[in-house]
Formats: C-alpha cells, structure tokens, sequence
C-alpha cells in the first residue's frame, strides 16, 4: 500500500483523511494549551530568578527559518550573559 501526507494510506478516502487532519489539529491546540497552563508555574519561577540574577531582559526572541523558507519567532528565556559574543569571543 502507498503512503501519503501523514502517513495515511491511500485506501483511506479525502472526506477521512480531512476529518483526521481537523481533529488531529484541534488536539494539537488543546494539548498545548492545557500543557502551558500546567507549566505556567514554573514559568513565572524561572522568570522571575532570572530578574533577580540581572537586570537585563527576561524573554529573547528572535526569527528563524522554518520548513520551506517560512519565518517565525522563537521566544526563549534568557540564559546567557547579556555581553556573552564578547566573551565568547575572546576564548576563540
């Protein structure tokens, strides 16, 4: 049997393969939901240690390059020392 897109078989018509794709999608967005809101606490814990240890930022984001050229923004905590390119620089 062929495969296609997700790994369904082709013996499976459109109409099923859409209706896997929505729900497939809708558990996507719950399951992330519910997964920030249990690690929410921990978020704002790390936070804020993070504003205590300095004085600078505490969420980095910046762009990167996804699938098929396509931007998007990443959002991380910050973990580094605000002049790190500096001194990273003088150990190379």
């Amino acid at each position: 049997m062929e495969e296609l897109q997700y790994g369904l078989s082709s013996s499976i018509g459109v109409r099923e393969r859409n209706i896997y794709e929505v729900f497939k999608r809708a558990f996507d967005i719950i399951s992330s939901i519910v997964v920030l809101i249990l690690t929410s606490p921990l978020f704002i814990l790390i936070a804020i240690a993070i504003r205590i240890e300095s004085k600078g930022k505490v969420i980095f984001g910046h762009t990167r390059i996804g699938k098929n050229g396509v931007e998007f923004k990443v959002y991380k905590f910050i973990s580094m020392y605000e002049n790190s390119a500096e001194i990273f620089e003088k150990f190379t």
